[in-house]
């Protein structure tokens, strides 16, 4: 009767020591993408970028502050982007007086075609110029104005 009392105690730690590994091995293979430990994390370094270039005026943001996504961290100089769109305008401007210019002559046969071909290439390049330098100051004047979208 005693020996029928160890074989049952040790068959019961047999049953409870295989049990306990079982569901452990089943528990990890369910939960892989997670990491259980104790301890302390820290950052070292992380790269922030921002979604339109510029020069930074100001940060808002010191090593060490917790910062939530969307959150601004630094300010960009708009004067650039404004320079180059007033820039594309004004040779925009100064290519389609040309073409008109152009044009006149040459339906009256004072001008060649070379040149009216010229100051139309001209127009169409300054076209495309501006049409990009209004999409970055779009872009631009977009993040500045939704300043949780600007880095």
């Amino acid at each position: 009767m005693k020996k029928k009392r160890i074989i049952a105690a040790i068959s019961l730690i047999v049953i409870l020591t295989v049990s306990y590994f079982v569901w452990g091995i089943f528990y990890n293979l369910k939960n892989k993408d997670r990491i259980s430990a104790s301890g302390t994390i820290e950052a070292i370094e992380i790269q922030v970028s921002s979604r339109i270039s510029g020069k930074v005026v100001s940060l808002m943001a010191d090593e060490g502050d917790d910062v939530k996504k969307g959150e601004v961290l630094a300010k960009l100089d708009s004067q650039d982007i404004s320079s180059q769109y007033d820039d594309a305008r004004a040779t925009f401007q100064f290519a389609n007086t040309e073409y008109v210019r152009m044009d006149s002559l040459y339906r009256q046969a004072m001008t060649s075609k070379q040149q009216y071909d010229a100051a139309k290439t001209k127009l169409a390049q300054a076209q495309a110029a501006l049409k990009a330098a209004q999409d970055r100051f779009e872009t631009h004047r977009y993040y500045l104005l939704l300043p949780e979208r600007f880095l």
